[in-house]
């Protein structure tokens, strides 16, 4: 059985996210029947990224994913998130003893933009999140660049921005001291 638990965002997030993610799952891993999902949608930008996946042990893994954006930002952040569980759930990626494996080669030092879990999640998480938008919403990708994933009403634009301005203000401030 595939078990999603979900903390954070919205009631419309979490809904999403727990659709989403049966989504990405059944695309990227068919043949899987048991995965306990711990879904955590919160603000990341104050740690510099859009999503985590963390693999605990077995059919364990944790997905932090960011709080804010658009419905296309938040489904994608999702997606590559579950392009990294998939890389987990079949052995291709692994984290020994704090270095990090791809099908057994040793990439601890090789640059983000370049490590092969990365470049396949960057690759694919488009095509994912769009899927999901069109063959689950039933809307455009268009669309889904113009709504809150928070709400599914239009983006408030000028919102994002406040949030945004407040939360740099706050980092630098953080960094002066």
């Amino acid at each position: 059985m595939i078990v999603i638990s979900i903390e954070g965002g919205t009631a419309k997030q979490r809904d999403l996210g727990e659709n989403a993610l049966r989504y990405y799952v059944k695309k990227l891993l068919p043949r899987k029947r048991s995965l306990n999902i711990d879904l955590r949608i919160k603000n990341l930008l104050k740690d510099d990224i859009a999503g985590l996946c963390e693999h605990i042990s077995g059919n364990e893994f944790v997905i932090d994913s960011h709080h804010r954006g658009n419905l296309y930002e938040f489904l994608s952040y999702l997606a590559h998130e579950s392009i990294h569980l998939k890389q987990f759930a079949t052995g291709q990626l692994k984290y020994v003893h704090h270095k990090e494996l791809w099908e057994g080669e040793d990439f601890t030092n090789v640059p983000y933009k370049q490590q092969p879990w990365e470049v396949e999640a960057w690759a694919g998480q488009h095509d994912l999140a769009k899927d999901f938008i069109k063959n689950e919403m039933g809307i455009t990708l268009k669309a889904a660049k113009e709504l809150s994933p928070r709400t599914l009403d239009q983006m408030n634009w000028k919102s994002e921005a406040l949030f945004l301005d407040k939360l740099c203000a706050a980092q630098a401030k953080r960094r002066k001291k």
